[in-house]
């Protein structure tokens, strides 16, 4: 089994100068995702926004990375082997390396993001209204691919709280981490897509842009 979903190459038909995966959040698509593209305005970029191996259950077109609604969380490790394969796969068809590679993820993606972006050497994480996996508390982390965090500051859905404790794991465990606490619920808003593009921008991988 692979994921599938959308793969957008450089319009200008320009070799890529990174790849970016975006991760759609339980209940979303990639599509959805993939509709932030423009206002990321990413670059010369190879984008990738795979769907969800599972059906969301309230949604006929919604896909989801692991039923969040039963506290065993089943098919998240199914889903980790297929981003992983999925990862491996586009960096190698790319031509690409990991350090030219981010994860972007909202809500549950974001959560995806992390779990099997931080013990890579990647180019950098950014997660928009995500939250930590809680094992991944307990386990040595030595990589030191930088994180970008947005988050609601009035979010009913995933709280604020995770946020701030996933920046505080990560600082705890020498990340280069960026918080950026924003005034908005559990959404992606234009300051959060603002915000996400001057770190990308930032990020060494970006310097020949």
């Amino acid at each position: 089994m692979s994921l599938s979903g959308l793969l957008m190459s450089p319009k200008s038909g320009a070799a890529p100068q990174a790849l970016v995966i975006l991760l759609h959040g339980w209940g979303s698509n990639a599509e959805d995702v993939a509709g932030l593209v423009p206002a990321l305005a990413l670059g010369d970029c190879w984008v990738s926004a795979p769907d969800g191996p599972m059906a969301h259950p309230y949604s006929d077109t919604g896909k989801m990375w692991y039923d969040l609604e039963n506290p065993a969380w089943p098919g998240l490790e199914q889903s980790k082997e297929l981003l992983q394969e999925h990862l491996e796969g586009l960096i190698k068809e790319s031509g690409l390396t990991p350090g030219q590679t981010v994860l972007m993820g909202f809500s549950q993606g974001g959560a995806m993001a992390l779990e099997i972006g931080l013990g890579l050497s990647l180019g950098g994480i950014a997660v928009f209204s995500g939250y930590l996996h809680p094992e991944l508390t307990q386990a040595a982390i030595e990589s030191k691919t930088p994180v970008f965090i947005t988050h609601g500051q009035q979010d009913p859905v995933v709280p604020f709280r995770a946020a701030e404790q996933t920046y505080q794991f990560l600082q705890s465990n020498a990340f280069k981490a960026s918080f950026v606490p924003l005034d908005m619920a559990h959404e992606i808003s234009i300051e959060a897509l603002q915000a996400a593009q001057q770190w990308f921008r930032s990020l060494e991988l970006q310097a020949a842009l």
